[in-house]
Formats: C-alpha cells, sequence, structure tokens
C-alpha cells in the first residue's frame, strides 16, 4: 500500500513539474539539446518553422563545414556559390580564400513537440576544373553528396551519416573518424585514406582506393565492385568484418585481422599471393571446394594478401 502511495506521489510531482514547466514557457515547447554548449532549452515554435538563407559568390580554396540535421551538395558547377537554408541561426564567411560554414546550435535531440525540426539544405558549387586544397567537415545525421570534384585533403569527422562520392578525386589525404556511416563511391579515386570507424559500411563501384587504412571498433560492411584497392590495411581489433569483393584487383601488399571475418573474394585479379592465419572455425573455400592450405602462391607476382582471423567464412573464386 505504501508503495502504491509512493508511486502515485512520483507521478502527481512530475505532472506537476511538467505543467510549471510549459506555463512559464508559454505551452509545451520542443525542448532540444545543444551538441556545442551541453545545455537544454526550449526551442520556440515560431524559431523551429522559420527557415533562414545565407548565400556568398565569393571564391574559396578551402571548406570549413560544421552542421547537422542537414542535406549537403557540393558539385562542379560555373561559378563559386553557397545557398544555406536552415531554421537555426549560423554563419557563412569566407576569410583569406577559407569559406567557413557553422551553425550556432546544434539539436541532437526533442522532447515534448513531436512536429520535427525541418531539415536544413547546403549547397556549394565549384567551378569547373578547381581543385580544393583542404576540406574539414564535421555532421551529425547528415546526407552529403560531392559530384565531380577535386580535392587535395578531407578531414572528416561524421556521426550517423551517409556520404556519396560520384567522379571524385581526393589527391593527397584522406581521413575519417566515423560513427555508424555510411560511403559510396562511384568513378572515384582516393588516396592515402585512414578511417578510425565505430560501425561503418562502405560501397565502391569502378573506383580506386590506394593506401587504405582501416582501424575498426565495431563492425564493418566492405563491398567492392569493379575497383582496385592498393595497399589495404584492416584492423578489425577483435570485431566483425563483412567483405565482398567481386569483379576487382587487390594490388600491392595487403592484410585483414580480424576475429569474426567473412571474405568473399568472386572473380578476382589472378596475379594475387594468399595467406591465411586462422583457427579451425574458420572454413575456406576456393574454387568451391574447401580447401585446408594456409596460401595460394603465385610467384609471378608480388601482390598479396594476408588474412588473419579467428573464425568465420573466407570465399574465393580467382579469375581464369
Amino acid at each position: 500500500m505504501k508503495k502504491y502511495y509512493f508511486t502515485l506521489f512520483i507521478v502527481l510531482f512530475m505532472g506537476i513539474l511538467f505543467g510549471l514547466f510549459g506555463y512559464f514557457n508559454h505551452g509545451f515547447q520542443p525542448v532540444v539539446g545543444d551538441t556545442i554548449l551541453g545545455s537544454v532549452h526550449v526551442l520556440r515554435h515560431e524559431d523551429s518553422k522559420q527557415m533562414h538563407t545565407y548565400q556568398t559568390k565569393q571564391p574559396f580554396k578551402a571548406l570549413t563545414i560544421f552542421v547537422d540535421q542537414t542535406d549537403i551538395l557540393i558539385k562542379q558547377g560555373s561559378q563559386y556559390s553557397v545557398n544555406f537554408e536552415t531554421n537555426q541561426k549560423a554563419t557563412v564567411k569566407v576569410n583569406d580564400q577559407q569559406l567557413e560554414i557553422k551553425q550556432k546550435a546544434r539539436y541532437n535531440f526533442q522532447m515534448f513537440y513531436f512536429p520535427v525540426i525541418k531539415k536544413s539544405t547546403l549547397t556549394i558549387t565549384i567551378p569547373n576544373l578547381t581543385t580544393i586544397d583542404k576540406l574539414n567537415l564535421s555532421i551529425e545525421n547528415c546526407r552529403v553528396r560531392f559530384d565531380h570534384l577535386n580535392l587535395k585533403k578531407a578531414y572528416l569527422n561524421t556521426s550517423n551519416s551517409q556520404l556519396t562520392f560520384n567522379q571524385t578525386k581526393i589527391l593527397d589525404k584522406f581521413h575519417t573518424n566515423d560513427q555508424e556511416g555510411n560511403y559510396k563511391l562511384a568513378n572515384s579515386e582516393f588516396h592515402n585514406i585512414k578511417f578510425n570507424s565505430d560501425s561503418t559500411n562502405i560501397d565502391t563501384n569502378h573506383s580506386k582506393m590506394i593506401n587504405l587504412g582501416i582501424d575498426l571498433e565495431d563492425k564493418l560492411k566492405f563491398n567492392s565492385e569493379y575497383s582496385e584497392l592498393t595497399n589495404l590495411n584492416l584492423e578489425a581489433n577483435g570485431n566483425t568484418t563483412n567483405y565482398k569483393m567481386h569483379n576487382s584487383k587487390l594490388l600491392g601488399n595487403n592484410k585483414i585481422n580480424g576475429d569474426e571475418t567473412y571474405l568473399d573474394l568472386i572473380h578476382i585479379n589472378q596475379d594475387l599471393n594468399l595467406k591465411f592465419t586462422r583457427d579451425e572455425n574458420t572454413s575456406i573455400l576456393y574454387n568451391n571446394s574447401n580447401y585446408k592450405g594456409d596460401s595460394l602462391v603465385n610467384k609471378s607476382t608480388t601482390n598479396s594478401l594476408k588474412t588473419i582471423s579467428n573464425s568465420g567464412q573466407i570465399k574465393i573464386i580467382k579469375l581464369k
């Protein structure tokens, strides 16, 4: 009985508390968390709907972008232009040919008011045949598309975001710290790549990834079709790796080190040496037959793949 009255008291107390909260804020308003300041505050109803537009046509050689809840398109065009539509106050400026785009408050949750905050849109156009020196991109809950671009260096911090690269070249360096990210490459070429990843999906099609390092904390799904990977170094840190490579090539020295590894190498290049370090929980199928050996050697090439696995399955079908 005492427990019943205690529970009833708590429910009534919380109801009074929320009622006072709504009264002093002129009714129930969106309550949001500011990921920069770490605070919780009321977002006025009119602010959640009002969209602000920021524009510039000044030239730039480098980009710094800090946004969330935004659809981003960075593409080739006839001139430099930026168009940012957002319901949050933002800064868009160019200093010393460096474009900076920042939201002043970045919200990662919303309570008590269910009509959602409208997603922002950002479109950046870069003239044809222009190479951008550097991109710094920090995003959360975003969709990003890069279209027909040349960049020297790219540094990314991403969370719960989707990134698509179409006919894009990153010539010097591509580094990303990623949580729950999805990356798609089509007809693109990346050099000196470093993924520090939590849980990541990577898809490549008709693309090249040269000097690719992946440091994995959770799970990886990697699908590669009609692509070339050179000097892959995957450290799965005892986690699960799903890697499918179809009609593609592994060049240089490659290594996959994981605990639970599922590896499909279907119609890959014949000029490849394979070495397996595994226990009894890892099975190997070579040209659809069980394989008990620890290597497949082609003395005419220096291309190699070394796999280390405690469990899982490795399936290999080489090109004739």
